[in-house]
């Protein structure tokens, strides 16, 4: 392709924009309202695995050592422990730690706890798993290699929290993919409606273009780049609304949600590239759609 003819092709879809602007314009409203539904689905999905990473680069497990436990068994089986699969980091809190812990200025009952014998404590193996994926697999199978330790009495595990959260994590994702799958036919539709009523409109003209030798493609490609730029268009607006809402949402929700450790953000700068991009190439398809409907006619 020559850049005269690349040229020819851009005057061409910009000269059939602004004949039928209001038709683009609400077109790409249209859009838009389609793309922040998806964009919403997109921000919750992004922050949840944000939240579920920081989480599981923290997630820890306390295996309690059994009354009695020799110096030697506690050593094994610290050892072991600093040495199992998926396990970052192994700490022995012996029963006088564990009791200082307690009896910190401000605990919960730290009086209490300082005036008790520290032999009443439990000595302990903290665990610290390493970040990843499958967070509650790791977790159970590191639990049930510690719990066959003969020294080790119980082991607080963090399996089950884990296994819900990944449980969540994966409806979210389904219903995300659902309804985004739902909303991306519903745009793919409004943008080939939208441009098989402007080919209508511009029947004669094309007529008479064929009749003048245009091949295919020469008709073709303006109207690629009128719905690439169209649904672009409403994937700016939708990221533009979806971005004054989070705006005027973040300080309000950001110090409950902190609560809870979580901090929200906004879409990085790769995903909301990426959505871009596919709103074009959907606002192509939809060209390509809308063109091979009205060959048909």
């Amino acid at each position: 392709m020559t850049l005269g003819l690349l040229d020819r092709y851009l005057r061409r879809a910009a000269l059939g924009l602004k004949r039928e602007a209001r038709l683009h314009i609400g077109a790409a409203a249209s859009l838009a309202s389609a793309f922040v539904l998806v964009g919403i689905f997109g921000l919750v999905s992004y922050n949840l695995g944000r939240s579920v990473e920081a989480w599981g680069m923290d997630l820890e497990l306390t295996a309690y050592l059994r009354d009695g436990a020799t110096p030697e068994e506690t050593t094994a089986s610290f050892r072991f422990a600093r040495g199992l699969g998926g396990v970052a980091q192994a700490r022995l809190v012996t029963a006088e730690e564990a009791q200082r812990r307690l009896a910190s200025p401000g605990g919960p009952g730290a009086s209490a706890f300082a005036g008790l014998p520290s032999e009443l404590f439990p000595a302990s193996i903290e665990l610290k798993l390493q970040p990843g994926a499958q967070v509650a697999e790791r977790a159970e199978r590191v639990a049930e290699r510690m719990k066959a330790l003969p020294a080790i009495e119980d082991v607080d595990s963090v399996a089950a929290e884990a296994r819900r959260l990944d449980g969540v994590m994966r409806l979210s994702g389904v219903a995300g993919l659902a309804i985004a799958i739902v909303v991306l036919l519903g745009a793919l539709s409004i943008v080939s409606s939208t441009l098989l009523v402007t080919q209508h409109r511009r029947r004669d003209e094309i007529e008479l273009l064929r009749l003048c030798g245009a091949t295919d493609g020469f008709l073709r490609v303006p109207l690629l780049l009128e719905g690439a730029v169209q649904s672009l268009g409403g994937a700016i607006l939708a990221l533009a609304i979806l971005l004054g809402v989070y705006l005027v949402l973040e300080g309000p929700a950001g110090g409950a949600l902190g609560a809870l450790g979580i901090v929200p953000r906004f879409l990085p700068a790769w995903m909301v590239g990426l959505a871009l991009v596919g709103a074009a190439l959907l606002g192509a398809l939809g060209s390509q759609i809308s063109f091979r409907r009205s060959i048909r006619v």
